[in-house]
């Protein structure tokens, strides 16, 4: 309970994934083209994806401390 899984991708293969854990997982695809995908977001590059990553982990310290969690 509490705890949200994140599943990232990048290629057509990881599709079968995302249909998978649709509504209990939160799914990103890695890809600079247009494409299908039933990922609930994308991402362009690895770039983007660390960018995003330190930033949830910013997020989350800043939810922690104001919680009161430390």
């Amino acid at each position: 309970p509490g705890i949200q899984a994140i599943y990232i991708g990048d290629d057509i293969s990881d599709e079968a994934a995302f249909r998978r854990l649709k509504g209990r997982a939160i799914s990103i695809l890695v890809t600079e083209s247009e494409t299908d995908t039933v990922s609930d977001y994308s991402l362009r590059d690895s770039e983007e994806v660390e960018e995003f990553l330190i930033r949830l982990v910013g997020w989350l310290n800043e939810s922690d401390v104001s919680s009161g969690y430390h």
